[in-house]
C-alpha cells in the first residue's frame, strides 16, 4: 500500500502542480486572497497527501483509481484491499484476483493507446485554466468554523480529518461544468469499456463475473473519502457510477453495429462519447456514422 501511494503521488502530479500558480493569482487588493495565498499551499499539501493514503486503504488497483497514472510503468493490484473487496461481498478470492488481473490489464492497454495521454492532459488543462480561487467560499467556510479548534483543524491540526479541512470547493470557473462534463465522460468510457473488454474476452472463466460486476458497480456509486476530497478541493467529482452505463453503451453498440464498430472508437479521440451520449448509443451513432 505505501509503495502504491507513493509512487502513484509521483504519476497524478498532473493533478495538483497546477492548483499553487491557482493560489498567486488572486486580487492583490483582496486581503481574503492574500490570506489564502500564504497558507493554502500547506493546506494542499496536506489535502494532496491524505487524499493518496485514503486511495492506498480502499483502492483495487491502477484501474480502480477512477483516473489514469501518467508515466507509470508498473502494474499494481493491492492485495489486502482484493481479499478485504473478496471477503465482504462473499466471493471467490481466486475470481477476484483474476477479474483485476484482467481489469488492470484491458486498463492499460486503453491508456496506452497513442492520442489517450495528449488528450486527455488537453481536458484537464482546459479545466485548471478556467479555474481561479474562491474566496467567497472559502470566507463562508471560515465563518463556519468559529467554534474552539476549527480553524486550527482548517489549517491542520486534525491531519487525516479531510471532512473538517475541506467542506467544499476551493476553486470555481465559469466553463467548470462544460470541462467537467468532457473529462467524466473519457474516464467513465475508459472504465465501461475495460469492462467490457474483460468480460468479452475472460468472462466464461469467471463463473462469478456478474456478482464481482456488481459489487464493483456499488462501490464506484459510493464515492471514496479520497474522492470526496478531490471533489472539494477542485470541485471536480469523477461520478464513477457512469462506468456501468458506459458498458452498457458498449454492449449497445457492438449489438447495433458489431464488435468492430465499437473497438474502431479508439482509432481517434473525436468518436468517444460524450457525456449525454454514454445513455443513448443512437444519438452517438448519429454524430459519427
Amino acid at each position: 500500500r505505501r509503495t502504491w501511494a507513493d509512487e502513484n503521488l509521483q504519476s497524478l502530479r498532473y493533478l495538483f502542480e497546477p492548483l499553487p500558480s491557482k493560489l498567486s493569482t488572486g486580487d492583490a487588493a483582496d486581503p481574503m486572497a492574500q490570506a489564502m495565498g500564504q497558507f493554502m499551499p500547506s493546506m494542499l499539501g496536506m489535502q494532496v497527501g491524505s487524499m493518496m493514503g485514503f486511495s492506498a486503504q480502499r483502492a483495487l488497483g491502477q484501474f480502480d483509481l477512477g483516473l489514469p497514472a501518467m508515466d507509470q510503468p508498473g502494474r499494481y493490484l493491492i492485495v489486502p484491499n482484493l481479499e478485504a473487496f473478496a471477503t465482504e461481498h462473499g466471493l471467490d478470492p481466486r475470481q477476484v484476483r483474476l477479474w483485476a488481473t484482467a481489469m488492470e490489464s484491458a486498463h492499460q492497454m486503453v491508456v496506452n493507446v497513442d492520442w489517450f495521454r495528449g488528450e486527455f492532459l488537453d481536458r484537464v488543462n482546459a479545466f485548471f485554466t478556467d479555474l481561479h480561487l474562491d474566496t467567497t467560499s472559502i470566507q463562508q467556510q471560515l465563518e463556519s468554523l468559529q467554534g474552539e479548534g476549527g480553524l486550527q483543524a482548517l489549517l491542520g491540526g486534525e491531519a487525516g480529518d479531510m471532512e473538517v479541512t475541506m467542506a467544499g470547493p476551493l476553486f470555481t470557473g465559469p466553463h467548470q461544468e462544460q470541462d467537467k462534463a468532457s473529462i467524466q465522460a473519457l474516464l467513465a468510457f475508459v472504465e465501461g469499456y475495460g469492462a467490457h473488454l474483460v468480460r468479452r474476452s475472460i468472462g466464461e472463466l469467471i463463473p462469478e463475473l456478474d456478482r464481482i460486476e456488481e459489487a464493483q458497480n456499488r462501490r464506484r456509486a459510493e464515492p471514496s473519502e479520497a474522492e470526496e476530497a478531490f471533489s472539494r478541493l477542485v470541485g471536480l467529482d469523477l461520478e464513477r457510477h457512469r462506468a456501468r452505463t458506459a458498458q452498457e453503451f458498449c454492449a449497445g453498440v457492438v449489438d447495433r453495429w458489431g464488435t468492430e464498430r465499437l473497438d474502431a472508437i479508439w482509432e481517434d479521440a473525436e468518436q468517444v462519447p460524450r457525456l449525454e451520449e454514454l445513455s443513448d448509443p443512437i444519438g452517438w451513432a448519429a454524430r459519427l456514422l
